[in-house]
């Protein structure tokens, strides 16, 4: 299906994240997220997303889902580039990037951390 968006502001933990990766030295963050987002709104299931499963009530109506990207500052392309969480609302066809690192710096997201930020989104889009 095509005309998927992505918002890419809505969650404040994903853009302290990005500004922050960006200051370590990830200069490439935005236009390689860009790039997969670019995909994404193409085909949700681009850039080897993964779905991941966690209780209705954590997810209430959404699905949370893990993407891939190449990080062109690491140069290795997807398996040593950007991991993203992101929140998938398909009753507006809306992905709201949550979580977003650098393969090289985290093995994965903390659950909790995962926790927090999806709590943070939802509530921000139950109050719109």
């Amino acid at each position: 299906m095509d005309g998927w968006r992505v918002d890419s502001t809505a969650s404040p933990q994903f853009n302290t994240l990005r500004e922050g990766w960006k200051k370590s030295g990830y200069s490439s963050i935005d236009a390689d997220l860009e790039e997969a987002f670019k995909s994404i709104r193409i085909n949700v299931q681009a850039c080897q997303c993964k779905p991941i499963v966690l209780p209705k009530e954590i997810l209430g109506d959404f699905l949370l889902f893990k993407y891939r990207a190449k990080n062109k500052s690491a140069k290795e392309g997807a398996s040593g580039g950007w991991r993203f969480y992101a929140l998938f609302d398909r009753s507006r066809a809306i992905l709201y990037p949550i979580i977003v690192y650098p393969k090289k710096k985290w093995v994965d997201a903390a659950t909790e951390l995962i926790k927090q930020s999806l709590a943070e989104i939802i509530a921000i889009l139950s109050s719109n």
